[in-house]
């Protein structure tokens, strides 16, 4: 059980650097947005939040489309 543990932490430490990797990768385009039209708009965060609703709603089709296939047989 602890094994699982670990191997969940260390998953989610991965997703969760990258996630905050991709989102420091456009601070200086939304730096240059502000500088430009005096408006904070925090590109990365939007870009990465619509990439992880994009990668759950695969995940959730995948598990459904499997739910559905066991139940019904396709």
């Amino acid at each position: 059980m602890s094994n699982n543990n670990e191997k969940f932490k260390e998953l989610y430490e991965k997703a969760t650097d990258i996630f905050f990797g991709l989102t420091k990768k456009f601070d200086g385009l939304s730096e240059k947005l502000f500088e430009t039209t005096g408006i904070k708009i925090n590109i990365g965060l939007i870009v990465g939040s619509a990439i992880l609703i994009l990668v759950v709603g695969l995940f959730v089709k995948i598990i459904l489309g499997g739910v559905m296939d066991f139940l019904f047989g396709r």
